[in-house]
């Protein structure tokens, strides 16, 4: 046990009045340098579609799913599927708490190429998802390569439980190479675990070891941080090097542990 446009998106939530509200945000590297992209805000359409909810507590942590009455079956397959994969970013982590997860299952006409929406909070911190789709048929979790569902919950959201797991252990300027190495190695083991199909990590493994292998990438890697801000194609291109040569990195101190544990 151990205490995911130009190139990519971004997903995350974060607190945007920590006494009030937290804000998920989905935002897309645009195609034109220099131009903003547009940010659909979707809190009123999901509060207003999604009222209907299902919850659970799961060891220290508590999980709900909020979506529209027709979609209750589908989304009584991903609760099961949210249930399995904060149980085992549990076990990972042990013995640091997991925070709550609040996911939204929101079907939209159009999906946008940015969005986001803001939550209220009660008690406690929880981590929130917005999921927006349009048509049910994609939210099978058939879990093939390229399912992005099924990635953003056993990828994506252990991914992000591990950044408010290690809250306050790291500083998040002078330690990204940990903080986002252990948090994808984390995402990696979990999916691992809970996926049906066998998935390959061969092709995955083999550009951790080149990205590591790079002297650019490696020099650096222990003062990069993560926070930085750049939309240029080599900026994006390396913040992902960066990114994958962490776990990798993470994934290679831990092996050594294991072994010297035996």
């Amino acid at each position: 046990m151990l205490l995911g446009g130009l190139f990519f998106a971004l997903g995350f939530s974060f607190p945007v009045n920590a006494q009030n509200e937290v804000e998920f945000g989905y935002y897309s590297a645009t195609s034109e340098i220099g131009k903003e992209t547009k940010v659909a805000d979707l809190t009123k359409e999901a509060i207003r579609k999604c009222n209907r909810s299902l919850a659970k507590q799961v060891g220290t942590s508590s999980i709900e799913i909020k979506f529209s009455p027709e979609f209750t079956d589908e989304a009584r397959n991903i609760f099961t599927a949210l249930e399995n994969s904060v149980n085992e970013t549990q076990k990972v982590l042990f013995p640091r708490r997991v925070e709550d997860v609040r996911f939204y299952l929101l079907q939209v006409d159009e999906i946008p190429v940015s969005y986001k929406m803001t939550d209220s909070v009660t008690d406690r911190e929880f981590y929130l998802d917005l999921w927006i789709f349009k048509n049910k048929e994609t939210l099978n979790l058939s879990c093939n390569k390229d399912d992005k569902l099924c990635d953003s919950v056993y990828k994506t959201i252990p991914h992000e439980l591990t950044h408010g797991a290690i809250e306050g252990l790291v500083d998040h300027k002078d330690a990204s190479w940990f903080e986002e190495g252990l948090s994808n190695y984390v995402g990696r083991e979990v999916s691992r675990s809970c996926r049906s199909s066998s998935i390959s990590d061969k092709f995955d493994e083999n550009i951790q070891k080149v990205t590591l292998h790079r002297p650019d990438i490696r020099n650096d890697l222990f003062s990069w941080n993560h926070s930085s801000v750049g939309k240029d194609t080599n900026f994006i291109r390396n913040e992902w090097f960066h990114y994958i040569a962490s776990e990798y990195l993470i994934k290679l101190i831990i092996e050594n542990l294991r072994k010297k544990w035996r």
